[in-house]
């Protein structure tokens, strides 16, 4: 159980890595906004807006995490946990 989640953190790590090396990139060449950066910046409207629903007033930028997973992610994470 402990590997899967320390996996699991890991994953999630390194895609933040990746996300601050892809904004380096495209801040440093101009290069407009990757695959990846398109991901990331749907991430955060999904949560912007989860947060403008619930009326969140204690948000502050930069502090949110990065956290989310795709459905496929979480699943095969749910089912590797149940067969634990």
């Amino acid at each position: 159980m402990i590997d899967l989640q320390k996996r699991r953190i890991e994953r999630l790590i390194e895609r933040r890595r990746q996300d601050t090396r892809d904004q380096l990139e495209e801040i440093n060449n101009n290069s407009g906004i990757t695959r990846r950066g398109a991901e990331r910046e749907g991430r955060r409207t999904r949560r912007r807006r989860a947060r403008e629903l619930k009326a969140v007033a204690s948000h502050r930028d930069g502090l949110s995490s990065d956290d989310e997973e795709t459905e496929l992610e979480s699943k095969n994470y749910q089912d590797a946990k149940g067969v634990l």
